[in-house]
């Protein structure tokens, strides 16, 4: 059966644009179009334009314009941050998971080489971080935690407030004992945009990085927010926009659709993680009723859980043959990382949590959003149910393999 319409079920890799946000950046698409650096009128205008943007963003995440550095994705934002930090202390430690996003991890091996020191923290079954090894992990010299606020492949939320009473902790020891280094806590934050608090006092991490395109708003585009006193080395030099840190003429249509995207996202979230949170228990009931021999990856329903992640084990099945089965009956759905997707690889998030390689083949991530109905979700309940008789056997693809840090 093919649906009559397509049906977009992998909002985590990214999201179409909201009407409100298109209509915001048209001005600096069309007649608007000074450079920000210049000093005549249509200079003044853009860097008007982009100051209110970094007002406005800075007052979601509580914190103060300056302290919002505008990037060109959620993955240059994720670079700024641990290499910046780690090539300003050569040689020194850093400290993550081994679930994180390929952009944290590949960084942290960019760093590795040229000689920092990384530990990669493992984390329960149901994908959080095992506190007690990553406040054994810190050393006398880690000066970056970078971890996580939400998966993007099974959803888990860390509880960043309990990382961040260790980091505190460490820090009070080293200011008794006179040891200068600093210890800085970074979360990505790419998929807790639509759904989780931003505030970065809240949630008690020095630096938080966003994308756009995840929350309704144009590619292209992500910030790193951080506090005043984290020092970072840019990642390369020029004219010395954005404080120095990244430098290049901003892309000033993607910024102005950032924040609108961000206030929308804002204004919206309680209702909307409402809304998914019933959307997501009742795909689920679907799901276990259709295939009652599936099990949900990561951690159950609820509190420790983002409200539009459904990432499943159908036993039996290739979940990149389910994929395009299903791409062929009108569902974009994933099996992981879109990026892990283009490389064939397994979803490292699955391993880390259960270290079957099984498991990580034969699991599919739905992820739901704004325009997620009950019928998209009866629709692909009903392809899954035929789906099951016909890819039960169906010979097991080849995949690239990933390391498991």
């Amino acid at each position: 059966m093919k649906l009559k319409k397509r049906v977009y079920m992998d909002y985590a890799a990214a999201t179409p644009l909201d009407k409100e946000v298109r209509k915001a950046m048209l001005p600096f698409l069309r007649t608007q179009y000074g450079n920000p650096s210049s000093i005549h009128a249509e200079g003044r205008a853009a860097d008007a334009a982009i100051a209110k943007a970094r007002k406005s963003i800075a007052d979601v995440l509580g914190m103060r314009p300056p302290e919002i550095i505008f990037t060109g994705s959620g993955t240059e934002s994720i670079a700024l941050a641990i290499q910046g930090v780690m090539n300003l202390h050569h040689g020194a430690h850093m400290v993550t998971s081994e679930a994180e996003h390929s952009a944290v991890l590949e960084n942290a091996a960019m760093v590795e080489k040229i000689g920092s020191r990384v530990t990669y923290i493992p984390v329960t079954r149901y994908g959080i971080v095992d506190m007690r090894l990553l406040a054994k992990s810190i050393q006398k010299d880690t000066v970056l935690i970078s971890i996580a606020y939400i998966n993007n492949e099974i959803g888990a939320i860390q509880p960043l407030s309990e990382i961040a009473n260790i980091v505190r902790k460490e820090r009070n020891r080293r200011k008794v004992v006179r040891e200068l280094l600093p210890l800085w806590f970074h979360t990505d934050a790419c998929q807790a945009g639509e759904y989780a608090p931003l505030r970065l006092d809240a949630l008690g991490v020095d630096m938080l990085t966003l994308n756009a395109s995840k929350l309704y708003g144009p590619k292209g585009v992500g910030l790193l927010c951080k506090r005043t006193t984290v020092g970072l080395q840019p990642l390369w030099g020029g004219g010395g926009q954005e404080q120095g840190l990244r430098s290049g003429t901003e892309n000033i249509a993607g910024i102005v659709g950032f924040a609108k995207a961000v206030e929308i996202a804002d204004r919206n979230k309680i209702k909307e993680r409402h809304r998914m949170t019933k959307l997501q228990e009742y795909f689920l009931r679907a799901l276990k009723q259709a295939v009652p021999d599936i099990e949900l990856n990561g951690p159950p329903l609820g509190n420790e859980r983002s409200c539009n992640n459904v990432n499943i084990y159908i036993p039996g099945i290739s979940g990149e043959t389910l994929v395009l089965y299903f791409d062929e009956r009108g569902i974009a759905a994933s099996t992981g990382s879109a990026c892990l997707s283009r490389e064939g690889g397994l979803s490292r998030a699955i391993l880390s949590l259960s270290q079957s390689e099984t498991r990580a083949v034969q699991s599919i991530r739905f992820t739901l959003g704004r325009y997620t109905a009950r019928s998209d979700i009866d629709g692909a309940v009903h392809v899954l149910r035929n789906a099951r008789v016909l890819l039960r056997n169906a010979p097991r693809q080849t995949y690239a393999k990933t390391k498991n840090r």
